[in-house]
Parts: structure tokens; sequence; C-alpha cells
């Protein structure tokens, strides 16, 4: 056990980077209910115990793990398994690097933030800092372009154990990057000796984007029914730039996902989106802040949820525009449909201006599948359960419209299919 305000782990080999996000998380602990953008999700329970890491001869003891079909279109794809990277099974590209605890990291991983928000010492981003296993360094030159799926599989035993992927992304002039991610665990063969997974993920994906660059980020959460998921995305987006980021939750009991995009240079665009489908007891948190420090820019926010059994989601949604940032369109919309009377969503839409030539808005709607389309469904000889899942597909497809990678939407499709049968 260890006290309510002090997290440890086991890896005594620390970079000093990593020393220094021990000392502040262990100054300002597990994040509480009793704080405000807390309020309605607690982790505590998760960290009773202390912390562990799978090594590299302990994962090797375990099950094989079938690395499963790529589920986007392209082919550069890297594969861990328990926090560290399969080789044989990957393809690393020319751009990227991967830094391990004892490797000296770039100095550019260590830049000042220029966020006014206190991003680098939320809890998600110090347990991170804390406790990474590695960094991905993604760094793309001028006008080049990279397409990349990562597959992030866990087999956790014990639910104290903590996998924390990294990802650092700069994307010079003109340059795109693709990134899908997806997390899932492993279907264990019959007879295994390993239990059901459990565990952490302790997720951080850094972006910096310079003018006319792109970065489309795909997030496909497909974790274990017990496994608590952490994931934190922050980006700095400089003029004319596209920052998109696709965050789609089916899987873990409990997920937390924080976007912070800082928006720098005029004429940049950022899009937020997600969907929930979740059932049984799933819990998933999404806390976003959109910050405005340049004029004429856009931004873009949906979220949307579907609620079964006794399933909850949270969605807070801050819009900041600065003084500074006029001619600011921003937009922000969360929609939930609760599927049982024992489900639960709860919406806190925030506007922050201190601009007076902007447009800006924000809405929230809660319901149930609209009563008079399942009926004319149903009138047309479309059996009930074909009528609610034709109705619950229709619901999340503006969100779903954004993966451009058709293969990648199939997979999407298909998993949002399987989980509609659970309703």
């Amino acid at each position: 056990m260890i006290a309510e305000n002090e997290i440890v782990f086991t890896d005594n080999k620390v970079s000093k980077f990593k020393t220094e996000a021990k000392e502040t998380l262990n100054k300002i602990g597990v994040p509480s209910t009793k704080l405000e953008p807390w309020k309605y999700t607690s982790i505590k329970n998760y960290f009773k115990d202390t912390l562990t890491k799978c090594s590299i001869d302990n994962n090797s003891k375990r099950v094989a793990v079938d690395p499963q079909e790529s589920i986007s279109s392209y082919t550069n794809r890297l594969i861990f398994i328990n926090g560290h990277l399969n080789s044989a099974l990957s393809t690393m590209p020319d751009n990227v690097k991967l830094y391990g605890s004892n490797d000296t990291i770039p100095e550019s991983f260590s830049r000042e933030r220029n966020t006014k928000e206190n991003i680098p010492n939320t809890h998600l981003a110090v347990l991170n800092s804390t406790s990474f296993d590695y960094v991905l360094a993604i760094t793309l030159p001028k006008n080049e372009q990279l397409s990349l799926e990562i597959s992030y599989i866990s087999t956790q035993t014990k639910n104290n154990e903590l996998v924390s992927p990294r990802v650092f992304v700069e994307l010079e002039t003109g340059a795109t990057l693709n990134l899908v991610e997806r997390f899932t665990g492993y279907e264990l063969v019959e007879g295994s000796e390993l239990a059901t997974n459990g565990g952490i993920t302790s997720h951080m994906v850094e972006s910096f984007l310079e003018e006319d660059a792109t970065f489309n980020h795909y997030k496909i959460q497909e974790e274990s029914d017990n496994r608590l998921h952490l994931s934190l995305s922050y980006s700095e987006i400089k003029s004319r730039s596209v920052y998109k980021n696709v965050n789609l939750n089916f899987g873990s009991a409990l997920a937390r996902n924080e976007v912070y995009p800082v928006i720098m240079g005029e004429n940049a665009t950022t899009w937020l989106l997600g969907s929930n489908v979740l059932t049984k007891s799933q819990h998933v948190d999404n806390f976003t802040c959109i910050d405005h420090v340049a004029p004429n820019c856009e931004s873009h926010e949906l979220y949307k949820g579907m609620y079964a059994d006794k399933s909850k989601g949270i969605f807070t949604g801050t819009i900041i525009v600065r003084e500074e940032a006029q001619k600011t369109n921003a937009y922000q919309s969360n929609a939930s449909l609760l599927c049982s009377d024992s489900s639960e969503s709860i919406s806190r839409p925030q506007l922050k201006i201190w601009a007076d030539d902007v447009k800006c808005s924000h809405g929230a709607t809660v319901g149930q599948l609209d009563e008079e389309a399942l009926f004319y469904l149903r009138a047309r000889g479309i059996p009930e359960a074909e009528a609610k899942s034709i109705l619950t597909q229709a619901y999340v497809c503006d969100v779903f419209s954004h993966l451009e990678d058709e293969k990648l939407a199939t997979h999407v499709q298909k998993t949002l299919e399987r989980k509609l049968s659970t309703f």
C-alpha cells in the first residue's frame, strides 16, 4: 500500500526528467473528486498498490501474442506488447526514432511549452513523465509525408501493472503526418495461466506543427473491460496548419482523455472529434481545452456518446479566446444517446472569451432514440433490433466520416456493430 498523496514506482533507472516529474507527482498526488476537473471521475482505487512495470524478460515468458491484423492501409506499423517494441513485427520509418530510459533524449523534447495553461503539470502529464517506457520521436522535414499505425497490445496479469507510451511529434513547414494509435487487450487462449487483462495505460502525445503542416491523429481505444486508460494529447499549431484529433472509445472500465490544442498562428484550423460507445459499467471522461491565441482561426469540436446498461459519459469542453485572437470562429457540440434507464451523461461546455470580434457557440443535448423514426423503420418490416442498430449507427456517422482511410473506417464500423449488438 502507498500513501494517498504518493505514487511509488519500482523502476530505479529513471532519467533526470523522470526524477523531477516524480517529485511533482508526489506533491500533487492522485487526482481527487474534490478537484473540479475530476469531479465525476475517481481513479484512486487503481493506485492503492505500488505500481510495477513489465520487464522484457517477464514479457517474453508470457504466452505468444498474435499481433492481429493492421486496421489501416498504412504500410508503416509499430507493435508494442506490454510497453516493449516488437522489432520483428514492426516497420520503423526513417523519420521515427525510439529513445529508451537510458538514452539521451533530444533537447526539443524538453522545450518550453507555449501554453498559458499549466498543462505540463496536469496529473496525466506528470504521471506519464514519471513512468514513460520510451519516447517515440516522429520528426518530419519540410513537405515530407508519413502515415503510421501504432498498435499497443496489453496482456497484463496484475491490476497495478503500468504501461506508459509517449509520442513526440515535430512537423516542419508543409509536413503531413497521419497517425493511427490502437489500444487493445489480447484475447487469451483457453487454458492460459494469464488472468483477464487489467492494469493501467498512461499515454501521452505531444505535437508541434510549423506553418502549413497537417497532423491527423486517430486514436482507437479498445482496451480490456477492467482496465484503466489515461491519455493526454497536447499540440501547438502555427499559421495555416491543420490539427485533427479523432478519439473513439469502445473499451476499458474507466478512461480519461485530455486534449489541449494551443492555436498559435493565424488561419490555423483545429478539429476535435470523439465518440463513446459504452456498455455495462464503463465510464469515459473526455476533457478538452482549445486555446485560441492567434487571430483569424477556426476550431470545430464534436463529441457524441451512446450509453447502455449502467455506463456513464462525462464531457468537459473549454474554449479559450485570448484578447489578441480576434476573428475567431469556434464551435462546440456534445450529444449523448441514453440507451437504458440506468445510463448517464454529464456535459459541461465552457466558453472563456476576452476578444470582442468572434463567433463562438456551444451546445449539449441528451436524449433517447427517436421513437417516430424507430416506428417508421419497423412499419417497413425492419426488425426492432436492426432498426435500433440503423439509428444508432446513423447517430455517430458525422464523427466517423472524418476517418479518411477506408480500411480504418471499415474496422471502426465493424467494431461499432459488434458493440451495438450487446446493447
